[in-house]
């Protein structure tokens, strides 16, 4: 699901009696623990690996959940680079905790804005256009 806000999201999680991941948290699941700069490894970002936002991996926009099975990190989940950005329970250092900075994960692009949605947000800090820089940032906190 795309185009959903950070109060969306942690009303859904605790809908389904979960909760969003903390920054820490998605970072594990993204990278695991042996220092892999991407979640299949180390190879450089390909169409095979994630939806780059471009015709050269099979989707225009946004992919189909699971769609790229050899991006998957070392525990098996799927999307952690490339599609739709991923909301964490962070707020970002030095922001208002109750407020609009967010921590986000995963996307490509800068930016959440999409044609139909504009979430509410301040900052994020995975990714860049750039496939070179696709890999998963170090935490901030």
């Amino acid at each position: 699901m795309n185009c959903v806000d950070w109060n969306q999201a942690t009303t859904y999680c605790e809908w389904t009696g979960g909760r969003l991941p903390t920054e820490a948290e998605w970072e594990y699941a993204a990278r695991g623990t042996d220092g892999r700069k991407y979640p299949w490894g180390n190879e450089a970002p390909v169409p095979m690996r994630l939806n780059m936002s471009g015709k050269d991996d099979g989707w225009e926009r946004t992919a189909p959940v699971g769609s790229y099975p050899k991006g998957a990190s070392p525990f098996g989940a799927l999307d952690m680079a490339g599609n739709v950005w991923e909301w964490t329970a962070d707020s970002v250092a030095g922001s208002d905790s109750a407020g609009a900075s967010r921590v986000f994960r995963g996307g490509v692009g800068t930016t959440m804005t999409r044609r139909s949605c504009a979430p509410t947000i301040a900052t994020g800090a995975a990714l860049t256009p750039a496939p070179t820089s696709l890999a998963s940032a170090a935490p901030t906190g």
